[in-house]
């Protein structure tokens, strides 16, 4: 009577409840007690004595509704259905679930912390055979929170308590249809649907619980996540209800029209279906304000993950234009439209552009064209697939990262691109005739001047460098010059549009807030191509910087990207990265091993002077001495570093005896 607040009438033979209140009372038993029961009472029906009826097991659904508590919060149970009967989870096995739970453990076991840890190992340890459980629960409360043998001996108890409850079989009484039944309970069936909103909100939505399997999440959380939260409910079995409707779930079908293109974007129609039928704008709206959910007809529908995702991407177009304007996304971003197809969106584009977009994202569709004449150089077949793809990059108005691994010929790309350009392989756009710019660290501005040199002497190439570099480049095919020259001169390169420029060694930009890579941004060319090896060395913002200033908007507006960063939009991040696969080539040395051609190593001796080689032996003797002295006199650790740096003497005598010698005439007399 006083839990339930249902009026009793007691005497000294029987109890008596209201028939429509006798199902809330809940009387749920093991085998034990069943069988003491059935001995003991009889069931009866208009005061004839009867049988009771085996129900087969339950349903379940997790209901959910607006909370009492505080606005902007939900509050969810978990409901067993049997025929027209409704009930809660067994309180035997889940009280711990509850607010009230706090107040039956020690002070020290109440820590938020301990509390959600029990709960983690309660869910891992129900998974294991009974014979293991023991020995799970020890070795999960090897955790340094649980080293003090009060605590743990608590925690081990509350564990085998509940784990053991919940592999206890029940039945619960009911009295429904004008019939005794009996209702098998499956504990272990309801631990893995009270797991699922545990898993996808935290083990906070159990502090303001008054009763097993209720449970408070907050709106915002299960607006984002009611798609899923429906899913992983549906493969444990279970039902979801919204606000005493029950939820259907959907798949939407998107079509996407982009026949309409210009050179800087995509004109996007997106149509929407559900069953045949055209979603219209209300519905749409609806559904992504509310994680997916929309009512139709009467029917609460929620779309299925997969729709969900594609209309995400949808509505952050959408957002942008005002109602009834057509979609507009840069002509670079159509790839994550295109993408979509793998999951059954169809979008059509022109014939152009379909051809376009397939070779960008189909490596072997690109156009081969023959390499230019004059070029002095024994070209790789993946290195003309380089210059094949540099081509196609150019002709489309992209730009591009070549990310080839150290020695495979990235200058000689480069210098052959550059060769198709001038011979006409490759049709050159308007501003054909300014100078390219090839911007180096100043260790490469030799090398790049040789090796345009030896393998196209046809390019003019001016070096600007030197206290009266003036920049008029007329008559120079090619201008070559460092970073930091650019940095000191921006101002006065940033005047001149160059046509194409290459950023040799591009990690030397990867910092986006450096003064170098602020000034290079500022250059003006028609095609800008990144070389380096190493695109990424220490995180996703250096990858940004080296691709944003190769294809300028491929990765979005900087601040959005960086505020994206974080463990909260790892799919986001992903999806632009993938973004950018179609304009970064990479080849590694394991991948075109065939065509290199064979190591060749070279020993080459140095015959020592008579003064070093005497220098070299007094030394020897000298550090024998004193190794052994170490071994004999020392610990084995101090004799190994007394051994490592009497090696490192000779070492270093053999790159040049200075590095040991103060004395100057000494030092002359033994040489380098």
């Amino acid at each position: 009577e006083v839990f339930s607040g249902i009026k009793v009438e007691r005497n000294f033979s029987r109890i008596v409840v209201p028939q429509d209140c006798f199902n809330q009372l809940q009387i749920q038993l093991n085998n034990d007690d069943k069988k003491a029961l059935l001995e003991h009472a009889r069931f009866s029906i208009g005061g004839k004595d009867t049988d009771i009826t085996d129900a087969g097991p339950p349903l379940y659904r997790l209901h959910v509704r607006e909370s009492a508590l505080k606005e902007g919060l939900m509050e969810a149970k978990i409901e067993g259905l049997s025929g027209e009967s409704t009930f809660g989870i067994s309180a035997s096995a889940f009280w711990f679930f509850t607010s009230h739970a706090v107040e039956r453990l020690s002070n020290s076991m109440r820590a938020k912390k301990r509390f959600a840890f029990l709960y983690e190992t309660y869910f891992d340890v129900i998974r294991h055979k009974e014979t293991e459980r023991k020995k799970a629960i020890r070795s999960a409360l090897k955790n340094p929170d649980f080293q003090k043998q009060n605590i743990r001996e608590e925690a081990t108890n509350l564990l085998d308590y509940f784990v053991t409850k919940t592999a206890e079989d029940e039945t619960l009484f009911l009295f429904q249809d004008g019939d005794w039944t009996a209702v098998p309970i499956d504990k272990k069936a309801e631990a893995r649907i009270l797991e699922i909103p545990y898993r996808i909100f935290g083990p906070g939505i159990f502090n303001n619980a008054k009763a097993p399997g209720e449970m408070i999440i907050p709106k915002d959380a299960l607006t984002g996540s009611l798609s899923d939260l429906y899913t992983s409910l549906s493969r444990a079995g279970a039902g979801l209800v919204y606000k005493d409707r029950p939820v259907e779930k959907v798949k939407w079908d998107f079509e996407l029209d982009a026949t309409c293109s210009s050179i800087d974007w995509f004109e996007i129609r997106p149509e929407i279906r559900c069953k045949g039928e055209v979603v219209d704008e209300a519905e749409f709206e609806k559904a992504i304000t509310s994680g997916g959910l929309y009512e139709d007809g009467g029917i609460l529908r929620i779309i299925d993950e997969e729709s969900l995702r594609i209309l995400t991407k949808v509505s952050d177009t959408r957002k942008k234009r005002e109602k009834g304007e057509i979609v507009r996304v840069p002509r670079l971003h159509i790839l994550d439209w295109l993408m979509l197809r793998r999951d059954g969106v169809k979008v059509r584009l022109s014939p152009d552009d379909e051809r376009i977009m397939g070779s960008l994202l189909s490596f072997e569709k690109i156009p081969q064209r023959p390499l230019p004449k004059k070029l002095k150089a024994e070209v790789r077949h993946y290195q003309k697939d380089g210059y094949n793809w540099l081509a196609f990059l150019y002709e489309h108005r992209f730009g591009g990262c070549l990310a080839d691994d150290m020695g495979l010929g990235k200058t000689i790309q480069t210098i052959t691109f550059l060769a198709g350009l001038k011979e006409g392989k490759i049709e050159a756009r308007h501003g054909a005739d300014a100078p390219h710019l090839v911007v180096v660290p100043p260790s490469l501005l030799f090398n790049w001047e040789h090796e345009i040199e030896k393998f196209y002497p046809g390019l003019k190439v001016m070096v600007y460098h030197g206290k009266e570099r003036k920049a008029d480049f007329s008559g120079t095919d090619i201008v070559l010059a460092s970073y930091d020259i650019v940095r000191r001169d921006i101002e006065k390169l940033k005047e001149i549009f160059f046509h194409v420029i290459a950023f040799d060694e591009a990690q030397a930009v990867k910092n986006i807030q450096a003064i170098t890579t602020s000034a290079v941004r500022r250059l003006k060319g028609d095609f800008k191509l990144a070389l380096t090896g190493t695109p990424v060395e220490n995180h996703i913002g250096e990858y940004y910087s080296i691709m944003d200033l190769a294809v300028p908007g491929l990765l979005g507006e900087h601040e959005e990207f960086t505020s994206r960063k974080g463990r909260e939009h790892p799919q986001e991040i992903t999806r632009r990265v993938q973004r950018t696969r179609p304009f970064v080539l990479r080849r590694t040395k394991q991948l075109i091993a065939e065509e290199l051609p064979p190591k060749i190593e070279t020993d080459i001796y140095l015959e020592l002077t008579p003064h070093q080689k005497g220098f070299y032996n007094r030394t020897v003797a000298e550090v024998r001495e004193t190794v052994e002295e170490a071994y004999r006199n020392k610990t084995a650790g101090q004799a190994r570093i007394i051994a490592l740096t009497a090696i490192l003497k000779l070492r270093q005598i053999c790159l040049s005896t200075r590095l040991l010698i103060k004395d100057k005439k000494e030092k002359e007399k033994t040489g380098r």
